[in-house]
Order: C-alpha cells, then structure tokens, then sequence
C-alpha cells in the first residue's frame, strides 16, 4: 500500500496536471458532483410541487382564528374553541344548526346557517351574530350544572 503525504501529491499533481487522463478525471469528478447537486436541488423541487396537493385544512394553519365567537341575541359575546366542538347537526326544516361543546350548545337559526355550517367547518367562518333576515338567531343553551340537577 502506498501512502502520500501532501507534499508529494502536491508534487504529482504540478508534475501532471495538464495530463489528459487527469483533465477527465478531474472532469468526471466535478461532473458527478454537479449531478448530485442537481438530483438533490430536483428532489427538493419535487418535494415543493407536492405541497400544495397535500389536502390539508386551513384551520390548522397559524393564521386562522382558532376561536369562534358568537353574538348571542341577549347580547352576550361568546367564544369556544374551535377544535373542543363536540357535535354539530344541521336540522333543514327548522333551519337549525347546534354546536355542541362541553357545558354548552349554541342553537344558529336562520335561511343561511347551514351556509355557516359550511364555512364554520371549512375553518373560514370565525364569528356569528343575528341580523333578523340571514341569521334569525343565535342562543347560548348552558347544560344544567350537576348541583342544580342534584337539587
């Protein structure tokens, strides 16, 4: 087995650097890297085409309120977090959407709550309140505390 110090490659190499056999490879070496420079930099552009057909919904992202408020008709300001929803049912012949979270339901009635219903679970909708025409209503039902049942 051979071992060179720096030296004497620095030496081979000024002795033989306008050789032809190694112009190639030199040539093949910087050739190889460039090719893995471009796989990865190919990789990674592939890794960002795929981002935007990973279905994932906009409430997770940091921007979106994760808070939903409601504006009661007894002029309460409500608000509950998104992600604590319980339950949720749309009733179309009474035009009734109930939000269920722990302790409490939120009854939105009106000719466009499943409209919210559909925003709301799309993560778009962060705030409600009656206007008599749209939205007719929007009443906070408390859950009767254990004490109170016990009574």
């Amino acid at each position: 087995m051979f071992h060179a110090g720096q030296e004497d490659l620095q030496a081979f190499w000024d002795l033989h650097r306008d050789s032809p056999d190694l112009q190639k490879i030199a040539a093949g070496r910087s050739t190889q890297r460039n090719e893995t420079t471009k796989e990865k930099l190919t990789m990674s552009d592939t890794t960002k085409s795929l981002r935007p057909l990973v279905n994932r919904a906009p409430c997770w992202e940091s921007e979106h309120e994760s808070v939903i408020t409601f504006f009661t008709d007894d002029g309460d300001e409500l608000g509950f977090p998104f992600f604590g929803l319980l339950a949720a049912q749309y009733t179309p012949r009474d035009q009734t959407l109930a939000l269920q979270w722990q302790g409490a339901q939120v009854r939105i009635q009106g000719p466009r709550a499943r409209d919210f219903f559909t925003a709301f679970a799309k993560g778009s909708a962060t705030g409600i309140k009656a206007n008599g025409a749209d939205i007719l209503s929007v009443q906070l039902i408390q859950s009767p505390s254990p004490q109170a049942a016990a009574a």
